[in-house]
């Protein structure tokens, strides 16, 4: 499971190099890991992660560390989904793949599992934060070929989920096949012609030390 995330998070990184800086900036990137971020202290005056604190394994440690690179009055925005329920089309993606992998939802819906706003603020309260600002905000995505649409969002999202990272690929495909076939009257009622388009809602954190 390590080897697959790390196998990953280092091909997003060669993406990421690929592309041009702003003309007059530079970009260094650094890989590293989200609970020992490899920076010294206060090295930061603005900290981003984008829907990425719900998987990691120790949000805790993670968020301590944004607050340890920041400087002092410096700030941290953070972006995580509401919840899952929210999502009609994750929601029937989610509990189908639970039902298949004999799992709970909530080992499932990673994607969604930071959604309360009262547990967000004790995460943040025990990593050190003082100030913390959540708002709700709401984007309409759209994604092309659709056909394509189910076994990317459910291998993107399931990724993280060890017993749907560990089947083998034609065990992954028939669950993917299954997936499909039985979301398919949800996914529909957001589909236009090629195109699957539907609101997500996310939280944004922004929260200084």
């Amino acid at each position: 499971m390590l080897c697959r995330h790390i196998r990953r998070a280092t091909e997003i990184h060669a993406v990421a190099r690929t592309l041009p800086a702003t003309q007059g900036e530079s970009v260094t990137w650094t890989e590293g890991s989200a609970t020992n971020l490899p920076f010294q202290d206060a090295a930061f005056d603005l900290v981003l992660c984008q829907h990425g604190l719900q998987f990691f394994p120790d949000r805790n440690a993670a968020l301590r560390e944004i607050h340890r690179v920041l400087t002092p009055g410096g700030r941290s925005t953070v972006i995580v989904g509401q919840a899952v329920e929210r999502h009609p089309v994750f929601d029937a993606l989610m509990n189908s793949v639970a039902r298949h992998l004999g799992l709970p939802l909530a080992a499932v819906a990673l994607p969604f599992a930071l959604h309360d706003v009262d547990d967000l603020r004790a995460l943040y309260g025990s990593a050190g934060f003082g100030a913390v600002e959540i708002t709700p905000e709401s984007i309409h995505l759209r994604f092309p070929q659709a056909d394509r649409f189910v076994p990317l969002a459910v291998a993107s999202s399931a990724a993280a989920v060890p017993p749907f990272a560990q089947l083998e690929s034609s065990a992954r495909a028939r669950l993917l096949d299954a997936v499909r076939e039985e979301t398919e009257p949800v996914v529909n009622r957001y589909r236009e012609g090629d195109i699957v388009s539907f609101p997500m809602h996310a939280y944004v954190i922004n929260a200084s030390t």
